[in-house]
């Protein structure tokens, strides 16, 4: 597994680095560590720093870590490193919502749009041990089932339950499609062995997003897992993202980008392999 993480110096970059090693432990890991800065002036100042710091980290046996420092803008060119270096995970911290919203903000929304890996968001506050409930907001979206496929390879590397939390539709059609997609998760869960629970809240699209964070908190879920559809970047999902990633429980997201989902697929098919 190759762990991409933005580093700033900054507490939470620090930690999204100390959960990315315990996220390493059970399989192992290769971790990049990056550091960007605007002028090549820059560079042998931050390198000095960076090794300083990765020097102090106490390592897994079973992982490698480099640093490196390089000139670019982080939002514009993190998807497009993590894509070109095949990185099958970027673990990024949040500063909270001022940096979500430049984040998902309309200058920089290439960083969800161009890439093609998938992501961990995480809160300062945030700690993994280990990952044993993986909470997935399921939608009659047809590329849901493919994200439930990425989710299931990481459950299976950490052994998790995955709990698919969805809302009762009350039009015939969407119900239709909800059941006739339930069969197939239920069927691709069982094959593969992974614990899992369907949950269905007769729920408004608005109360959704409260539900699951709730619901979260509840069962004490290790991971959000989300999917962020390019087509779809309106306000309102903007908002619906943020909300969920800085959610008061600090529960790590799992962002996937539903327009690359056969590359992220095939990203991750180490973790079966």
């Amino acid at each position: 597994m190759k762990l991409l993480i933005p580093f700033d110096f900054s507490p939470v970059s620090k930690n999204a680095i100390q959960q990315a090693l315990n996220l390493s432990i059970p399989d192992g890991a290769e971790i990049f560590i990056l550091h960007f800065v605007q002028e090549k002036e820059q560079i042998q100042e931050k390198e000095l720093h960076l090794r300083t710091f990765v020097k102090g980290l106490i390592l897994p046996k079973n992982v490698l870590i480099s640093a490196h420092v390089v000139v670019g803008d982080f939002l514009n060119d993190i998807g497009k490193i993590a894509g070109y270096h095949g990185v099958d995970l970027v673990v990024m911290g949040t500063h909270g919502v001022d940096f979500l919203q430049k984040m998902f903000g309309s200058n920089s929304v290439k960083i969800i749009r161009n890439s093609t890996v998938p992501f961990i968001v995480m809160q300062e506050e945030c700690e993994i041990s280990k990952i044993n409930k993986i909470v997935m907001p399921y939608s009659i979206e047809r590329k849901s089932m493919q994200v439930l496929r990425i989710i299931t390879q990481l459950s299976k590397i950490n052994q998790a339950e995955i709990h698919l939390l969805g809302r009762v539709h009350e039009d015939e059609f969407e119900k239709h499609q909800e059941n006739t997609g339930i069969i197939m998760a239920k069927k691709h869960l069982i094959e593969n062995n992974v614990k899992h629970e369907f949950v269905l809240k007769n729920l408004s699209k608005s109360e959704f997003e409260t539900c699951i964070i709730d619901y979260s908190k509840e069962i004490k879920a290790d991971l959000i897992a989300l999917t962020y559809y390019s087509d779809s970047l309106l306000p309102i999902f903007e908002k619906f993202v943020q909300n969920i990633i800085v959610n008061s429980a600090h529960i790590p997201v799992l962002c996937v980008n539903a327009q690359s989902l056969s590359k992220a697929d095939s990203i991750l098919s180490f973790m079966t392999s």
